[in-house]
């Protein structure tokens, strides 16, 4: 079955709100960069799907960075006390981009949907949402582009250079925010880019291989939907809970 943005949105979405705590959503935020129309944003249509018509809901398109500015841009709306709680949803269908008759690039590339519930809370709470690095740099804007759909090139090589360094540079920079040394980190949850870079920044840093959570080789990289639907199953030789190190965050601090 074809499921559009939207349909795995509302699966995410809905699947988040069973598992959580009973919380009314104030606002939702959805990252993605194949939303299924230009105009309108899939968010108001995920939002009355849900049975949530009326609450303040956008897009925000930045690509597989998309969910940390989701989370980042939610927290901000709970700060200014637009919303006590956000439903923030990474969705992609990047499976679309590609020239279907490209081997090099249509492997790489996968649909899918994760979703967490942010909600006003405390800084030592388990699992609160700490310090976003974010970044961006317009300079590489052609090494990975695509005016629509079956268009998407990639310049291989020059992406994989590019986004071990930016993401050893981040994680970094996010441990130093947090107060932690890098050594002090238990579990790695990278953007899934593919299965070289994840394993090459989890070296970088000095993070063990059965302490990096993905799942790339299963369903590809899903663009901004890859961080939310990584987190939640650990790898099997490794214990895991939510207050073991970087967690998928369910609650900002005032």
């Amino acid at each position: 079955m074809d499921l559009s943005t939207t349909d795995l949105a509302v699966h995410a979405a809905a699947q988040a709100l069973a598992d959580g705590e009973p919380v009314t959503v104030e606002a939702v935020v959805v990252a993605t960069t194949t939303p299924d129309r230009c105009c309108p944003a899939t968010a108001p249509a995920l939002a009355t799907r849900l049975g949530l018509t009326g609450v303040p809901a956008y897009d925000l398109a930045a690509g597989c960075t998309g969910f940390l500015y989701a989370l980042a841009t939610a927290a901000g709306l709970i700060a200014t006390d637009t919303a006590r709680t956000v439903l923030v949803v990474g969705a992609d269908r990047l499976s679309t981009l590609p020239d279907p008759k490209d081997r090099t690039t249509v492997p790489l590339f996968g649909d899918g949907a994760g979703a967490v519930m942010l909600r006003r809370g405390s800084a030592d709470e388990p699992g609160a949402l700490g310090s976003v690095v974010l970044g961006s740099d317009g300079t590489g804007a052609d090494l990975i582009r695509a005016s629509r759909p079956g268009t998407l090139h990639m310049d291989g090589a020059d992406v994989f250079r590019h986004a071990v360094d930016r993401m050893c540079t981040a994680s970094r920079q996010a441990a130093t925010a947090a107060g932690w040394d890098v050594t002090d980190i238990d579990r790695l949850i990278p953007h899934q880019a593919n299965s070289r870079i994840t394993s090459f920044v989890a070296r970088q840093l000095g993070v063990p291989a059965d302490h990096r959570l993905g799942n790339v080789g299963d369903v590809g990289n899903t663009g901004a939907a890859s961080i939310p639907c990584s987190w939640p199953t650990p790898p099997p030789t490794a214990a895991w809970s939510p207050d073991t190190g970087p967690c998928s965050p369910r609650s900002a601090p005032d």
